[in-house]
């Protein structure tokens, strides 16, 4: 694997501290210049609006902060780096079973990539500043970090890093899928293979044979949000629910013009939801819930189906990224893979060292008892045959 080479940059920087509320247009038009250039799969959550959207919700564990970097002779601009301090908390989990937790305090790097130039000495003064101004928070956290992006390359490599932090990756590197979308639907249809649009359009008939038409709304507006607060409290269990955001924070995010949803109805009737946010062309899907008792109409094949006529036709998005894990409702042919990672960079201390020597040790076990479980069932289900 490649990585782009780090150069330095010899002008000396200074990082200011400023607050959340202080958004001058100096600081919004380098905030701009930079997302233009930034390299983040999540690019939305360094972004002005969802920022503010964070900030306008007080939230007593978690402490929003706005970092400038700038050039110490011109007093330009060169770095924004919206972050958030809180607490991350490993479960030590078995199934249903929990046995312990470990917490961790933390600031969290939004868009896990700063929006920074990628030179080493202005990463290492990035890095020196945010341990030696937070001295209560025991790591950094980057929730969706690509392997093989720069900044990766440069923790693994710098000799600051190496010298005085450590790196865990909590669960290892994992695969999230994206769908680049064409600048048309019929475009993506013509890249489906005819089966695959034949079997589409089939589940699409027989929904509408046995339960009625068929409609998509969509969801942007905070007048929209009500709809959208019934069709979840429809179709998502109790504990799901309990894991999505409330009727509030939808609202808070449509007025920032970043919430992009979707509602399929049947006879005006929900029966399944997309729930994402939309920013630089991309939709990032967070859930997809359906009507279990229907799930003999793939729903969720259904839904993204229709929300990806929108997106191409009305909408002009031509990326959906679907985050971590296999999404189970596309596996287009043209997906791509992404090896991401939830990465700690850590202070050197021997609480940091068990808790993240703990995490690992637990997971590994895990890991080896299911291992151990499957290859026993199968070889009791070879037995049997």
């Amino acid at each position: 694997m490649r990585y782009p080479q780090l150069s330095a940059h010899h002008a000396p920087c200074t990082v200011q501290l400023v607050s959340a509320t202080d958004n001058t247009i100096d600081i919004g038009e380098a905030w701009r210049r930079l997302l233009i250039e930034s390299q983040s799969p999540e690019i939305i959550f360094q972004t002005s609006g969802y920022f503010d959207f964070i900030s306008e919700l007080p939230n007593k564990n978690n402490k929003q902060i706005l970092l400038l970097i700038k050039n110490t002779l011109s007093q330009k601009i060169i770095g924004v780096i919206p972050l958030r301090t809180g607490q991350r908390t490993f479960s030590l989990q078995a199934g249903s079973c929990t046995i312990g937790r470990l917490r961790l305090d933390t600031i969290a790097l939004l868009g896990s990539i700063p929006l920074t130039p990628h030179h080493r000495d202005v990463l290492d003064t990035l890095l020196q500043f945010l341990f030696n101004e937070f001295p209560g928070e025991d790591s950094i956290a980057m929730q969706s970090l690509p392997m093989d992006s720069y900044f990766y390359h440069y923790l693994k490599n710098s000799a600051l890093v190496k010298k005085s932090y450590g790196i865990y990756i909590k669960d290892g590197w994992r695969s999230c899928h994206t769908t680049p979308l064409p600048i048309s639907f019929a475009v993506y249809l013509s890249q489906l293979k005819a089966k695959k649009r034949y079997n589409v359009q089939r589940q699409i008939k027989q929904f509408e044979k046995n339960l009625g038409p068929v409609a998509l709304i969509r969801i942007q507006l905070p007048a929209d949000i009500p709809l959208l607060a019934r069709a979840i409290k429809k179709l998502a269990s109790p504990d799901i629910q309990k894991t999505m955001m409330g009727e509030t924070h939808y609202a808070a995010l449509s007025r920032k013009e970043i919430l992009l949803c979707y509602i399929l109805t049947s006879n005006t009737q929900p029966c399944a939801v997309i729930i994402g946010i939309f920013s630089n062309n991309t939709f990032h899907i967070h859930n997809i819930i359906y009507d279990w008792n229907l799930s003999q109409y793939s729903l969720g094949a259904t839904v993204l189906h229709l929300a990806i006529e929108d997106l191409t036709d009305n909408l002009n998005v031509n990326l959906i990224d679907y985050g971590y894990g296999n999404p189970e409702h596309s596996h287009h042919s043209g997906n791509i893979i992404q090896q991401r990672g939830h990465v700690f960079l850590y202070k050197k201390t021997w609480r940091n060292r068990f808790l993240f020597t703990a995490h690992a040790a637990f997971t590994a076990t895990l890991k080896l008892v299911k291992k151990i479980k499957t290859r026993r069932r199968v070889l009791l289900n070879t037995a049997a045959v």
